[in-house]
């Protein structure tokens, strides 16, 4: 299912796939605001950007925005309207919801800040209320700029039936039996047909109407920020309209190339490998696990033979109980992954198990199938991975891809199962070329990211000729749970901007980062 990913803060204390708390510095690293401005004072009414005198200002405005209030932050709103079958240029509107957070300075910078999320299927103006914590330094000087992509949020959304806030057991049981159901799937595709085209929801039409909105709004050129799935997004946009870029920042890279999800299972085992060798070389977790390989295997083949059942405490005094399969805690495990504070607890999670312990596996499962349920526009999903991933996916080379490996082949033919019962219109080949550009870009890969591995940013920046690829240590799917990795991403992001360039960018602060420690009681791993 998705991972969590989702908006800003650099992860998701978010994404691919992640969990559920709002971890604002995780996900959308996503608009967060804190000095707030009376609606309809220094609010930039879209035209405010048309009428600057500064190189790169924009055509004048054409699209309205009003005062108003999300998630607590004064802001400006607007619902704006795309053909939904740009190709035909005519036919079924849908509508954009935009909402764009005033910089705090009277008279700010022309270029804006535009958020660009994850998920795929997170909603970028849900993180509003995060846009002073994560881009403050930026937001005095520039105003931040989100869009629900078609598809997510209100922007026509494309959630399918089964997806609900509130699962219940029988609910979150089922998502954890199954990584897609075909019956879950063509209900979605026979639901959303009355409202939408599905196969007209991709990372193109995404960055044509947001650059419809940024020209709307008087604009001239932006910059970009994009996490995980919105990197892919970034990408794209630099590649379709790179004469409205400004500068480009993306971090959990995920090029065009990536062909998601067949490296996911690679990238996991390389981050649990990472896990293990760091614990190895810790003296108390050494002690304490001293084989934590050995304990996953047993717990495998423990599962290989069939379910377990985990009982575990609900909020209101009752016993929970889940049945939980090879797959299910698989995918749990490579969730905790995502987060140096949750990978760090893995060795003892993985000897609990071992031990034929599933009761805490058990309540981390329930979050898991929650997110599921909830977390994300699932059509949307699809229609990203069965047009720009699966399609490219050659099913002879799943079992090199995956084997080996905790994670299996399960999500890869899960996926493209689910794909099968999902209307397409597929990219050209051309998709997968690298995007080439000399426009300024600074990457930020974690060390440990079991979905955006360091590699695949490695292999975009190759014609990228003005970018700079940073790593950071310990750090998975976002800088959550490392101290002072979030305060170092959000300071390298606001000089960045400031600067225009990356070059001479003081980095120093990655040295600073620290790990968390290693849970080492079996007792409490989580």
């Amino acid at each position: 299912m998705p991972e969590r990913q989702q908006c800003p803060r650099f992860t998701q204390r978010s994404s691919r796939h992640m969990t559920r708390e709002k971890t604002a510095r995780l996900a959308l690293w996503l608009a967060l605001l804190s000095t707030l401005i009376a609606a309809g004072e220094a609010a930039p009414q879209a035209g405010r950007a048309g009428t600057r005198d500064s190189a790169g200002a924009g055509e004048a405005p054409r699209f309205q925005l009003h005062p108003c209030i999300v998630e607590g932050v004064t802001a400006r709103c607007g619902t704006y309207e795309v053909t939904e079958d740009r190709s035909a240029g005519q036919g079924r509107r849908i509508p954009l919801n935009v909402v764009l957070v005033p910089a705090v300075a009277a008279k700010p910078l022309p270029d804006p800040l535009v958020l660009l999320v994850g998920g795929p299927g997170s909603a970028a103006t849900s993180s509003a209320s995060d846009v002073e914590e994560a881009f403050g330094g930026i937001h005095r000087d520039r105003d931040v700029l989100m869009v629900d992509y078609r598809g997510t949020g209100t922007s026509n959304s494309l959630r399918c039936p089964h997806q609900t806030a509130t699962p219940d057991l029988k609910a979150i049981q089922r998502a954890l039996d199954a990584y897609h159901y075909t019956e879950d799937v063509e209900r979605c595709r026979e639901v959303l047909s009355r409202k939408a085209d599905v196969r007209h929801y991709t990372t193109a039409h995404v960055v044509d109407d947001i650059e419809e909105v940024r020209a709307a709004l008087g604009y001239g050129k932006i910059n970009l920020w994009g996490f995980s799935y919105g990197s892919r997004v970034a990408l794209v946009y630099l590649r379709r309209h790179p004469e409205s870029i400004r500068t480009v920042f993306v971090a959990g890279v995920v090029p065009t190339d990536m062909r998601g999800p067949l490296p996911f299972a690679y990238d996991a085992q390389a981050s649990l490998a990472e896990v293990f060798d760091a614990c190895s070389a810790d003296t108390d977790c050494a002690a304490a696990f001293p084989d934590p390989w050995g304990d996953l295997e047993k717990t495998l083949e423990r599962l290989r033979r069939g379910p377990v059942q985990a009982r575990f405490p609900a909020p209101n005094g009752d016993t929970r109980e889940l049945r939980l399969s090879y797959d299910a805690v698989v995918r749990v495990l490579r969730g905790r992954l995502y987060s140096a504070d949750r990978s760090f607890a893995l060795p003892a999670l993985i000897h609990q198990l071992s031990r034929g312990n599933f009761d805490a596996m058990g309540q981390l499962a329930w979050s898991y199938g929650g997110f599921e349920l909830d977390g994300l526009s699932l059509g949307f999903y699809l229609s990203i991975y069965c047009n720009e991933d699966v399609p490219f996916i050659d099913p002879a080379e799943v079992d090199a891809a995956t084997s080996g490996s905790f994670f299996g082949s399960g999500r890869v033919r899960g996926q493209m199962e689910a794909c099968r019962h999902w209307p397409t219109a597929p990219v050209p080949e051309d998709f997968l070329d690298p995007v080439r550009s000399d426009l300024p870009v600074l990457m930020v890969s974690g060390a440990w990211d079991p979905s955006s591995a360091p590699r695949h940013a490695t292999r975009a920046a190759r014609t990228l000729s003005n970018s700079r690829h940073l790593i950071l240590p310990w750090s998975g799917h976002g800088p959550s749970g490392l101290a002072g990795g979030f305060e170092c991403l959000d300071g390298l992001l606001e000089r960045f901007v400031r600067a225009g360039t990356h070059q001479g960018l003081d980095t120093s602060c990655i040295d600073d980062i620290r790990p968390p420690d290693f849970a080492t009681s079996a007792s409490n791993p989580s």
